[in-house]
């Protein structure tokens, strides 16, 4: 993946998830709207690769959800600054 799509994908999931104000984004829900916003220009596993690189770096936090068997996103602190500075 170049590195303009992937900072391109960053931003989208970030700001995805600021949009949803705190309310949690399934996995698939955020992975489709990172495609979507790339028009599919790249491949789901290198948006799964854009979410791990984002929680590693401590702007995402995932769990697993306890109502179904899926994983949930929110935005961290630093997440929230992140996706502010990028409106």
């Amino acid at each position: 993946m170049a590195r303009s799509q992937k900072s391109q994908a960053r931003q989208f999931a970030l700001l995805a998830l600021h949009a949803a104000e705190g309310t949690p984004l399934t996995d698939r829900a955020l992975r489709d709207h990172v495609l979507r916003g790339l028009s599919n220009s790249i491949s789901d596993l290198d948006v799964g690769d854009v979410i791990r690189d984002l929680e590693l770096d401590g702007l995402i936090v995932g769990t697993l959800s306890e109502l179904r068997d899926d994983k949930v996103w929110i935005l961290s602190d630093l997440g929230t600054i992140r996706a502010k500075q990028l409106r």
